[in-house]
């Protein structure tokens, strides 16, 4: 079962926190230290040339290594460089670029960046790696973007459905994301979402390099969109759920418009307390007209347990259709009344023909009332029998008789009429009631009964089906007329 959200009370709250206390911030920390560590002006690369790739100037930068626009000169296009900082250079950090590098060029998804070429460029002593791949122009993150194109609730989760099904295919070949954050998610002006960024994804394979990475103390992701397990002790320990965590945060952002919990003013070494043991802000605390279904959703795919997230990208993504489809979603199974309602929403034409249907079987339905409200009688005397009755061989009986009218039953369903027959004579006359006479009624279609004396040899019916002429051993002959008198 998914975490519910905690009511507005129950919201994690330290109090007033010491301002020359270290505080996390990633929004304006990132900027601060892009721009204190960075500047396009002095940057050692712009306007230098590596292979067939010209730089024009930087893009982007991360723990790594720095993104610069450039011109590959064949084919001719524009391109985003990323080199290896010299400063960053150690044996790990350059496995982990080799990786990324080897992980996007496996990764042949229209949602992912693409990865033109690859290569080594020699700085001073050190052989650094580099590769080039697909250059977004104009791109925005997608919660930019949302927010700017002013998309529907709709318009979001379906956007959303386009990034779920490029992370489920790379997990499909074995790739964990690990960083996924609306600044690594761009969407082009065709409005088609990039996947980028995989420096710090997890690959088949990779464990070894993943575990070294661990032992050195560094954080993998980004504590805002990052999951439980990565803010634990074991930041090594995660799988697909992992994304699917951040997804949920991504989703929490496009339906909300924050965050599901604000870092701003927490010390650093309490900012993974907060992602481990803070439940969300409920949604529909801050807007009441997001549905429940969304609301379910979200806190499924935000629990805090792996085990009570969606079990995949796949599962997460269908549950959205299904909202998108105005069918019952999976995070938490709706009530009949609600099924009904999700149904008669979809369907309304089959929903309006329904209602006809039953009206009118409703007025079929009447005349078998008093047939009903009878047999309740019946069943309600015949418990009262049951539960007065001091002696086994009348619950015995009762039972045998309850019984042979199931077998009654099976035998008509069978078109057994002949064993139908049979059992219903077999009962006991003193439990037979009005079920006993219904059922007589089905197995025999007889006119009448009238007694001949002796087994007949022959019956032979009038041509006009008004008499049957009776022949016995010897020279008797009965006649049965429409009367019913033997003559």
């Amino acid at each position: 079962m998914a975490d519910d959200f905690p009511t507005r009370e129950d919201e994690h709250s330290e109090g007033e926190v010491d301002p020359n206390s270290i505080t996390f911030d990633c929004e304006t920390a990132g900027k601060e230290w892009l721009d204190s560590n960075v500047s396009p002006k002095v940057d050692e690369w712009v306007g230098k040339t590596i292979g067939q790739f010209q730089i024009i100037h930087i893009i982007g930068t991360g723990g790594m290594g720095n993104v610069y626009e450039a011109k590959q000169m064949h084919p001719h296009r524009s391109v985003a460089l990323k080199i290896v900082k010299s400063a960053a250079a150690t044996p790990v950090t350059l496995q982990r670029f080799e990786m990324e590098s080897e992980m996007l060029a496996r990764l042949q998804h229209p949602g992912i960046a693409q990865v033109y070429d690859s290569g080594h460029q020699m700085q001073g002593d050190t052989l650094l790696p580099f590769f080039a791949m697909e250059y977004v122009p104009g791109s925005r993150s997608i919660t930019d973007y949302a927010e700017d194109e002013l998309l529907s609730r709709e318009g979001r989760l379906e956007l959303l459905l386009l990034v779920c099904n490029a992370v489920q295919y790379g997990h499909g070949r074995g790739v964990i994301h690990r960083d996924l954050k609306p600044s690594n998610i761009l969407i082009t002006a065709a409005g088609r979402p990039k996947v980028i960024d995989f420096g710090v994804a997890l690959m088949s394979g990779s464990d070894e390099i993943e575990k070294t990475i661990t032992l050195t103390g560094r954080f993998v992701g980004t504590l805002q969109w990052s999951s439980p397990e990565q803010c634990g002790d074991d930041p090594h320990d995660v799988d697909v759920r992992t994304d699917v965590y951040s997804l949920g945060v991504i989703m929490y952002q496009l339906m909300v418009g924050e965050l599901p919990y604000s870092m701003k003013g927490i010390p650093l070494y309490r900012a993974p307390i907060v992602v481990r043991e803070t439940k969300p802000i409920p949604p529909r605390s801050t807007d009441p007209t997001i549905p429940v279904d969304v609301e379910q959703i979200l806190a499924k795919a935000l629990s805090k347990e792996r085990e009570s997230r969606y079990e995949s990208v796949a599962e997460f993504a269908m549950d959205i259709r299904r909202f998108l489809s105005n069918e019952p979603i999976h995070a938490k199974p709706p009530s009949k009344f609600r099924r009904l309602k999700l149904y008669a929403r979809r369907n309304q034409l089959k929903f309006k023909a329904g209602i006809v249907v039953f009206l009118a079987l409703i007025l079929g339905v009447t005349g078998l009332v008093w047939g009903l409200v009878e047999s309740e009688k019946r069943s309600k005397e015949l418990q009262k029998l049951y539960v007065t009755a001091k002696s086994d061989r009348q619950i015995a009986e009762r039972r045998a008789y309850t019984s042979t009218i199931g077998t009654v039953q099976a035998a008509i369903a069978n078109n057994s009429w002949l064993m139908a027959r049979h059992h219903l004579e077999s009962t006991d006359r003193g439990y037979r009631g009005w079920e006993w006479n219904y059922l007589r009624g089905m197995v025999d279609h007889s006119v009448g009964v009238w007694p001949v004396g002796d087994r007949p040899n022959i019956l032979v019916t009038s041509p006009n089906g008004e008499s049957v002429a009776v022949a016995f051993e010897g020279v008797r002959v009965g006649i049965i007329d429409e009367k019913r008198e033997v003559l």
